[in-house]
């Protein structure tokens, strides 16, 4: 009866520690299939306000260079969040993750008032 207790209790742990992993994995998958769609949406979006802000003959130009940083951002952010995730969990990613977008809205915020503003003075 003991050995039947425990081969039932092990059967019942590996069952809850495979639905946990299941459920993990479904999250995983579906924040993925999110953030590929709002990536590619936000990427077009993105690429439609550059070319716009630039002569014809430069676009050439930034489209190229847009599409490296794209690449770039997708080669090395998985390694970056890997190492980041291993150094402390999500905590850490949450935070550069956080980081990045309170210094990018700062600085997008600082360098579209310079732009608007110089703007204005030049008719």
């Amino acid at each position: 009866t003991y050995a039947s207790t425990m081969l039932l209790s092990s059967t019942s742990t590996n069952n809850s520690e495979t639905n946990s992993v299941d459920s993990v994995l479904m999250q995983i998958i579906i924040v993925s299939i999110l953030h590929a769609l709002s990536q590619h949406v936000l990427a077009t979006g993105l690429t439609t306000q550059t070319t716009g802000n630039v002569d014809n003959d430069e676009q050439g130009a930034l489209l190229g260079l847009e599409h490296s940083l794209f690449s770039l951002a997708r080669i090395g952010g998985p390694a970056i969040g890997t190492a980041i995730f291993s150094f402390g969990g999500v905590l850490p990613v949450e935070m550069a993750c956080g980081s990045i977008d309170v210094l990018t809205t700062v600085f997008l915020s600082i360098t579209l008032g310079r732009y608007s503003s110089s703007k204005r003075k030049w008719p």
